[in-house]
């Protein structure tokens, strides 16, 4: 439909200056390493430009002429959640934190 002829997806990490215990990091991090290899589709890792709250899973796609653009982005979020002291009870009766997801689809193109 807008002539992308190819797209990559790309896993931005922890960034120098981030919020939180690198023990969610590690956690949400092995979580999307785990959506992209299961979705048999190339992926590359972003070192360092993920978030200051998460990581996310960049979506770049090549035009006709061969230029590269972000679009999507699907963004973790485990911050928030923990500064608003958000819970929900889960189907095993105890207290959980959320994990709250950012995301758009053609991002600056919305």
């Amino acid at each position: 439909m807008f002539g992308f002829v190819s797209y990559e997806f790309a896993l931005s990490t922890c960034p120098e200056n981030y919020m939180g215990k690198i023990a969610k990091w590690d956690e949400a991090e092995a979580a999307l390493k785990d959506v992209l290899n299961n979705s048999d589709q190339h992926w590359v890792i972003n070192k360092g430009d993920g978030e200051f709250y998460g990581p996310k899973i960049d979506v770049h796609v090549q035009d006709a002429l061969g230029h590269k653009h972000q679009t999507a982005t699907i963004q973790l979020d485990f911050q928030l959640p923990q500064q608003f002291q958000l819970k929900y009870n889960g189907s095993d009766g105890q207290w959980h934190q959320p994990v709250m997801i950012h995301h758009t689809v053609l991002g600056s193109m919305e």
